[in-house]
């Protein structure tokens, strides 16, 4: 199924109604599993593959608010994506577990390199939900880190309530995530869903309409 039908059919299960903005969203979620389909096929056909080296698919960061549908969004694509190596994470659970992989490759003269060399073996999608940082240690490391990985040809769909140059404000040395945050906007496409309706607020209201007894 895909990304748009997948998205529709849950729409109508949960008793939701489509906006603009996330419909906006989720076509363009749509082309980029076109994409990797197309990109798939050419690395699959070894005269094609021969022939010319295919184009990344371009991935997609989505920021709004609270309650915008940027997870349900992302879960659509995810679960219609045609990649077999691929990965649905909170970014700080991934982030701890990068800790956790250079503390036991601190070794090596190169930890970092390493990591990311292990982790473009494992995925060649990664989907972080609620991509923020707050910590110095992550900012530090995270250029380097997604440098690596774009190099690799991983790519990313991301979700986040903050736009790319809104992350990590007024935070100790921001300066150093400047660079993280000009490779976010140069590999990604960059989508606002904050137009649209707040699904906590609709969830909300249909537990208090369930609730209420009739003729309250």
């Amino acid at each position: 199924m895909k990304a748009l039908e997948y998205y529709h059919q849950e729409l109508k299960a949960r008793g939701y109604q489509s906006d603009p903005a996330q419909l906006l969203a989720i076509e363009r979620l749509q082309r980029c599993e076109d994409e990797w389909i197309a990109y798939k096929e050419i690395r699959s056909s070894g005269l094609k593959k021969k022939l010319f080296k295919p184009k990344l698919p371009r991935g997609v960061y989505l920021w709004g608010g609270v309650g915008r549908g940027k997870s349900f969004l992302m879960d659509c694509f995810y679960a219609a994506s045609p990649l077999e190596k691929k990965i649905r994470i909170h970014f700080h659970e991934f982030m701890r577990e990068v800790h956790r992989e250079l503390h036991e490759l601190s070794g090596m003269a190169d930890p970092l390199d390493e990591l990311s060399k292990r982790i473009a073996n494992r995925y060649r999608l990664i989907c972080f939900d609620e991509f923020h940082i707050n910590d110095i240690a992550d900012a530090m490391i995270l250029y380097r880190l997604l440098s690596a990985l774009f190099e690799d040809r991983v790519q990313f769909v991301m979700t986040s309530n903050y736009r790319p140059d809104q992350l990590y404000p007024n935070g100790l040395h921001r300066d150093r995530l400047l660079p993280a945050i000009k490779l976010l906007e140069d590999q990604l496409d960059v989508l606002n869903v904050d137009a649209g309706s707040d699904y906590r607020r609709v969830q909300m209201a249909q537990v208090e309409a369930y609730l209420t007894p009739l003729g309250a």
